[in-house]
């Protein structure tokens, strides 16, 4: 689990140094809704609700899908969920 925490700590730190660097008007209120969702991450994190976990990571993988993220900000987020998400899926 701690693996699981730093990996979403990290995606977090990501998201907010993105959020607060992108030049996108349009992408900041993507990176408050991932920000948003990774917030009951770690409320499903910490309270070892798997399922609970599992269902937001699905919807964030569904979301990166759908609403793209621009310039390298949104590729360093992409890149942080995805490690995240790998370790999540392992559960």
């Amino acid at each position: 689990m701690t693996e699981l925490l730093a990996a979403l700590t990290e995606y977090v730190q990501v998201l907010s140094s993105s959020a607060e660097s992108t030049s996108r008007a349009e992408d900041r209120s993507k990176y408050t809704s991932h920000l948003a969702a990774a917030a009951l991450m770690y409320m499903h994190a910490l309270m070892d609700n798997r399922e609970g976990l599992k269902s937001v990571v699905s919807s964030e993988s569904r979301a990166f899908g759908w609403n793209y993220l621009s310039d390298t900000e949104g590729a360093a987020a992409e890149k942080a969920f995805s490690r995240f998400s790998a370790l999540a899926e392992m559960l």
